[in-house]
Protein backbone atom coordinates (compact mmCIF):
# COMPACT_ATOMS: atom_id res chain seq x y z
CA UNK A 1 0.00 0.00 0.00
CA UNK A 2 1.46 3.11 -0.79
CA UNK A 3 2.04 5.59 2.09
CA UNK A 4 0.33 9.18 2.19
CA UNK A 5 3.10 12.14 1.14
CA UNK A 6 2.01 14.82 2.88
CA UNK A 7 3.91 18.49 2.57
CA UNK A 8 5.31 17.68 5.88
CA UNK A 9 7.01 14.44 5.08
CA UNK A 10 7.71 15.18 1.61
CA UNK A 11 8.99 18.43 2.26
CA UNK A 12 8.22 21.67 0.53
CA UNK A 13 10.69 21.34 -1.82
CA UNK A 14 9.33 18.24 -3.52
CA UNK A 15 6.05 19.73 -3.88
CA UNK A 16 7.92 21.90 -6.27
CA UNK A 17 4.88 22.44 -8.57
CA UNK A 18 3.73 24.56 -5.87
CA UNK A 19 6.92 26.97 -6.04
CA UNK A 20 5.95 30.61 -6.71
CA UNK A 21 8.12 31.20 -9.96
CA UNK A 22 6.86 34.56 -10.19
CA UNK A 23 7.55 37.59 -8.19
CA UNK A 24 4.99 39.70 -6.77
CA UNK A 25 4.37 42.42 -8.41
CA UNK A 26 5.04 45.76 -6.51
CA UNK A 27 2.16 48.37 -6.92
CA UNK A 28 2.21 51.78 -6.88
CA UNK A 29 -0.37 53.48 -4.22
CA UNK A 30 -2.90 54.51 -6.43
CA UNK A 31 -2.75 51.74 -9.13
CA UNK A 32 -0.86 51.49 -12.39
CA UNK A 33 1.10 54.36 -13.56
CA UNK A 34 -0.45 55.73 -16.98
CA UNK A 35 0.99 56.90 -19.77
CA UNK A 36 0.46 59.00 -22.98
CA UNK A 37 1.30 58.65 -26.06
CA UNK A 38 1.57 60.22 -30.01
CA UNK A 39 2.87 56.75 -31.44
CA UNK A 40 3.19 53.23 -31.46
CA UNK A 41 4.35 52.48 -27.42
CA UNK A 42 4.73 50.11 -25.08
CA UNK A 43 4.87 49.54 -21.40
CA UNK A 44 6.70 46.54 -19.36
CA UNK A 45 6.05 45.21 -16.36
CA UNK A 46 8.63 43.23 -14.82
CA UNK A 47 9.02 42.83 -11.06
CA UNK A 48 8.34 46.39 -9.78
CA UNK A 49 6.57 48.36 -12.37
CA UNK A 50 8.39 50.62 -14.61
CA UNK A 51 5.98 52.57 -17.35
CA UNK A 52 7.30 54.91 -19.91
CA UNK A 53 6.04 58.05 -20.02
CA UNK A 54 5.21 60.67 -22.97
CA UNK A 55 3.81 63.75 -22.30
CA UNK A 56 2.72 64.69 -25.45
CA UNK A 57 -0.77 63.27 -27.30
CA UNK A 58 -4.21 62.86 -26.40
CA UNK A 59 -4.76 58.98 -25.64
CA UNK A 60 -4.23 58.08 -21.92
CA UNK A 61 -3.91 54.71 -20.87
CA UNK A 62 -4.28 53.53 -17.27
CA UNK A 63 -3.72 50.23 -16.11
CA UNK A 64 -5.43 48.90 -12.61
CA UNK A 65 -3.83 47.10 -9.99
CA UNK A 66 -3.60 43.21 -10.68
CA UNK A 67 -5.63 41.50 -7.82
CA UNK A 68 -3.10 38.04 -8.19
CA UNK A 69 -0.35 38.95 -9.48
CA UNK A 70 1.48 35.92 -8.65
CA UNK A 71 1.63 32.80 -10.93
CA UNK A 72 1.46 29.79 -8.52
CA UNK A 73 1.62 26.19 -9.13
CA UNK A 74 0.22 24.64 -6.08
CA UNK A 75 -2.17 21.94 -5.59
CA UNK A 76 -5.88 23.14 -5.57
CA UNK A 77 -7.24 25.14 -2.65
CA UNK A 78 -9.49 22.00 -2.05
CA UNK A 79 -7.03 19.32 -2.45
CA UNK A 80 -6.97 18.65 1.28
CA UNK A 81 -5.97 14.72 1.25
CA UNK A 82 -4.61 12.10 -1.07
CA UNK A 83 -0.70 11.64 -1.70
CA UNK A 84 -0.06 15.54 -2.81
CA UNK A 85 -2.24 17.72 -1.31
CA UNK A 86 -2.00 21.41 -0.27
CA UNK A 87 -0.50 22.70 2.80
CA UNK A 88 -3.83 25.04 3.68
CA UNK A 89 -1.99 28.12 3.13
CA UNK A 90 -0.81 28.23 -0.89
CA UNK A 91 -3.23 27.26 -3.59
CA UNK A 92 -3.25 27.09 -7.34
CA UNK A 93 -3.45 30.36 -9.42
CA UNK A 94 -2.71 30.23 -12.80
CA UNK A 95 -4.15 33.14 -13.89
CA UNK A 96 -3.56 36.90 -14.14
CA UNK A 97 -6.36 39.48 -15.48
CA UNK A 98 -4.37 43.41 -17.32
CA UNK A 99 -7.10 45.12 -17.36
CA UNK A 100 -7.72 48.94 -17.22
CA UNK A 101 -9.16 51.88 -19.12
CA UNK A 102 -8.50 54.60 -21.84
CA UNK A 103 -9.55 58.23 -22.81
CA UNK A 104 -9.00 59.59 -25.83
CA UNK A 105 -9.74 56.12 -27.37
CA UNK A 106 -10.86 57.62 -30.81
CA UNK A 107 -7.58 57.73 -31.50
CA UNK A 108 -6.88 54.05 -30.73
CA UNK A 109 -6.34 51.70 -33.51
CA UNK A 110 -5.28 48.62 -31.48
CA UNK A 111 -4.13 46.99 -27.86
CA UNK A 112 -1.61 44.30 -27.77
CA UNK A 113 -0.66 42.33 -24.90
CA UNK A 114 2.39 39.71 -24.75
CA UNK A 115 4.11 38.02 -22.16
CA UNK A 116 7.90 37.21 -21.81
CA UNK A 117 9.28 34.43 -19.61
CA UNK A 118 12.37 33.01 -18.62
CA UNK A 119 13.82 30.16 -20.76
CA UNK A 120 13.21 27.24 -18.12
CA UNK A 121 10.00 28.01 -18.38
CA UNK A 122 9.83 27.58 -21.68
CA UNK A 123 11.44 24.36 -21.60
CA UNK A 124 8.89 23.10 -19.06
CA UNK A 125 6.19 23.56 -21.35
CA UNK A 126 8.23 22.23 -24.00
CA UNK A 127 8.53 18.99 -22.00
CA UNK A 128 4.71 18.69 -21.32
CA UNK A 129 4.57 19.48 -17.50
CA UNK A 130 2.88 22.67 -18.31
CA UNK A 131 0.93 24.86 -21.61
CA UNK A 132 1.92 28.41 -22.35
CA UNK A 133 -0.29 31.37 -22.35
CA UNK A 134 -1.22 32.28 -25.97
CA UNK A 135 0.76 35.24 -25.60
CA UNK A 136 3.64 34.27 -24.75
CA UNK A 137 5.13 33.78 -28.58
CA UNK A 138 3.05 36.57 -30.22
CA UNK A 139 1.12 38.93 -29.00
CA UNK A 140 -2.41 39.04 -28.84
CA UNK A 141 -4.55 41.61 -30.66
CA UNK A 142 -7.29 42.60 -28.30
CA UNK A 143 -9.49 43.63 -30.78
CA UNK A 144 -9.78 40.15 -32.08
CA UNK A 145 -10.85 38.76 -29.04
CA UNK A 146 -14.53 39.04 -28.29
CA UNK A 147 -14.98 41.53 -25.12
CA UNK A 148 -11.54 42.72 -24.54
CA UNK A 149 -11.94 45.82 -25.81
CA UNK A 150 -14.34 48.08 -25.53
CA UNK A 151 -14.68 51.34 -27.16
CA UNK A 152 -17.44 53.54 -26.75
CA UNK A 153 -16.80 57.28 -28.34
CA UNK A 154 -13.49 58.39 -26.93
CA UNK A 155 -13.23 56.19 -23.76
CA UNK A 156 -12.53 52.56 -23.66
CA UNK A 157 -12.17 49.51 -21.26
CA UNK A 158 -9.67 46.57 -21.63
CA UNK A 159 -9.48 43.40 -20.03
CA UNK A 160 -7.10 40.40 -20.98
CA UNK A 161 -6.68 37.01 -19.23
CA UNK A 162 -2.98 35.47 -19.20
CA UNK A 163 -3.57 31.82 -18.20
CA UNK A 164 -1.52 28.86 -18.07
CA UNK A 165 -2.75 25.23 -17.45
CA UNK A 166 -1.26 22.37 -17.25
CA UNK A 167 0.06 19.90 -19.75
CA UNK A 168 0.37 16.45 -20.86
CA UNK A 169 2.96 15.28 -18.25
CA UNK A 170 -0.50 15.40 -15.68
CA UNK A 171 -3.15 14.96 -18.18
CA UNK A 172 -4.36 18.62 -18.01
CA UNK A 173 -4.76 18.37 -14.22
CA UNK A 174 -2.97 20.09 -11.40
CA UNK A 175 -0.45 17.24 -10.20
CA UNK A 176 -2.19 17.10 -6.68
CA UNK A 177 -5.44 15.64 -8.84
CA UNK A 178 -3.44 13.59 -11.47
CA UNK A 179 -1.36 11.76 -8.56
CA UNK A 180 -4.64 11.07 -6.55
CA UNK A 181 -7.78 10.75 -9.31
CA UNK A 182 -6.60 10.14 -12.58
CA UNK A 183 -7.03 7.24 -13.86
CA UNK A 184 -2.96 6.81 -15.22
CA UNK A 185 -1.69 8.82 -12.34
CA UNK A 186 -3.11 7.13 -9.23
CA UNK A 187 -1.06 3.77 -10.96
CA UNK A 188 2.35 6.05 -10.33
CA UNK A 189 4.86 5.14 -7.45
CA UNK A 190 5.73 7.38 -4.50
CA UNK A 191 8.90 7.15 -6.37
CA UNK A 192 7.52 8.09 -9.99
CA UNK A 193 5.70 10.73 -8.23
CA UNK A 194 8.37 12.22 -6.58
CA UNK A 195 11.16 11.58 -9.72
CA UNK A 196 8.34 13.66 -12.08
CA UNK A 197 7.83 16.66 -9.48
CA UNK A 198 11.57 17.12 -9.12
CA UNK A 199 12.35 17.16 -12.17
CA UNK A 200 9.71 19.83 -13.03
CA UNK A 201 11.09 21.85 -10.33
CA UNK A 202 14.41 21.51 -11.89
CA UNK A 203 13.39 22.31 -15.42
CA UNK A 204 11.45 25.21 -13.99
CA UNK A 205 14.66 26.92 -12.10
CA UNK A 206 14.62 29.31 -9.49
CA UNK A 207 13.71 32.25 -11.77
CA UNK A 208 10.85 34.20 -10.91
CA UNK A 209 10.74 37.38 -13.18
CA UNK A 210 8.14 37.69 -16.06
CA UNK A 211 7.45 41.09 -18.30
CA UNK A 212 3.81 41.78 -19.44
CA UNK A 213 4.24 44.50 -22.36
CA UNK A 214 1.27 46.16 -23.20
CA UNK A 215 0.99 48.24 -26.46
CA UNK A 216 -1.04 50.74 -27.54
CA UNK A 217 -0.91 51.42 -31.16
CA UNK A 218 -2.90 54.61 -32.70
CA UNK A 219 -4.54 55.09 -35.81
Amino acid sequence: MQKKLTRNSYKRKVILFGLIIFMSIALISTGFAAWILVQDSKANTSGNISVGVVQEGNLKVVLDEIENPNFIFEPTEDDSEGRVRNDGENFENLKVVIKGNISGANYLDDLEVLLTVPQCVMDAAKDNYIILPECVNAAVKLKEIDGALSVNGDTASFSYTIEFKWGSKFNGMNPGLYYDKDEEGSTKTDKELKTTLDTFYQKMGSSNNYTVTVTAKIK
